[in-house]
């Protein structure tokens, strides 16, 4: 019988987040133990585990993580993660996450680069707390089940059970708005506007998506395993039958969701870039999935993206929209 396997194994931006999960903190103080150990409870696809000196290799089910790992996840991918008893992780697709703290003094904690994770913490003790870190805003979580992201330059904490409280950052300092308290049911929107250098960063809140909410069910199904140290890869198969069931249920729906959610947050992106001044080319590239290289009849070639056509084309271009007439345009080709 196989058991786990024991090998062990900022983002330079303007905001930082904290997603501290805390239950009844005490005034005492913190003693260094031996970290708690983490241990792949469940993956699928393609998921990739490596430090930020070693190449990435293919993940395990059953394998010790250790303080350091970066957990990177594909298309169609995730990967949950246990640390003790105190709770789960869940990295979901396309995400890069790195294990910073697993308890050996107090602190759980992790640093979403870029994605998703949704988390389900049973307990903690008196003096630990348990915090996410993304390039968003601090927030400190009240609660037991909840969704943190960071895509495109901004981010979101959802709450299933619980209070978070949001602090949005600015350059690692905190900014004039203050402290926001997400409610249950309730999700934060850490938003960064660079033309609004007087509150560039701004917190909104609105009621938690059925999308958010489906997702954060699917995370809590997960079943929190006793001694996971010590548990079999066999073990974990059949424990995580329940997590099974409720992945076939909502795969579904959380899919539909995702795609309409994408197709406004892409609208957003296009029309956000097309009213700034200026945009680089890979902005406008992630944005539109494309480039488009335009030849003029006299000599001249403009790359951006076409954002209308017709007897006058409009081309987004890293210096703002161009206008051309149909009869100047020699010949358009896609650059992937």
């Amino acid at each position: 019988m196989r058991r786990i396997p024991l090998h062990s194994r900022i983002l330079p931006a303007f905001v930082v987040m904290l997603l501290c999960v805390s239950v009844g903190l005490s005034s005492c103080s913190k003693k260094e133990g031996p970290p708690l150990a983490a241990v792949i409870v469940f993956l699928a696809g393609d998921v990739k585990v490596g430090t930020a000196s070693t190449s990435p290799r293919n993940a395990e089910l059953g394998e010790r993580i250790s303080e350091g790992d970066v957990i990177t996840t594909g298309e169609k991918s995730h990967a949950t993660i246990q640390i003790g008893d105190r709770g789960v992780t869940r990295v979901e697709r396309n995400s890069r996450v790195e294990i910073k703290k697993l308890f050996a003094a107090g602190d759980g904690e992790v640093f979403l680069h870029r994605g998703e994770v949704a988390a389900k913490i049973a307990r903690l003790q008196r003096s630990e707390s348990f915090m996410v870190k993304s390039p968003t805003a601090i927030a400190a979580v009240r609660g037991t089940e909840f969704i943190a992201s960071y895509k495109n330059g901004s981010g979101k904490v959802a709450v299933r059970q619980g209070k978070v409280a949001v602090t949005a950052m600015d350059e690692g300092k905190e900014t004039p708005a203050g402290e926001t308290m997400v409610e249950e049911g309730r999700t934060a929107v850490v938003k960064v506007d660079e033309a609004a250098p007087a509150e560039k960063v701004t917190v909104e809140l609105r009621p938690i998506t059925e999308l958010e909410t489906m997702k954060i069910e699917r995370a809590a199904a997960i079943t929190i395993i006793p001694d996971i140290e010590k548990v079999r890869v066999e073990d974990l198969v059949i424990a995580s039958a329940p997590a099974v069931e409720k992945e076939k249920a909502l795969e579904v729906k959380i899919e539909v969701e995702e795609k309409k959610v994408e197709a406004v947050e892409k609208a957003e992106r296009m029309e956000q870039l097309i009213q700034k001044q200026s945009a680089t080319m890979e902005e406008i590239k992630e944005a539109f999935d494309r480039i488009d290289e335009i030849s003029l009849y006299n000599g001249k070639v403009l790359r951006g993206a076409i954002i209308e056509r017709g007897k006058q084309y409009s081309i987004l271009t890293t210096n703002g929209t161009v206008q051309v007439p149909e009869a100047q345009v020699r010949s358009v080709r896609v650059i992937r």
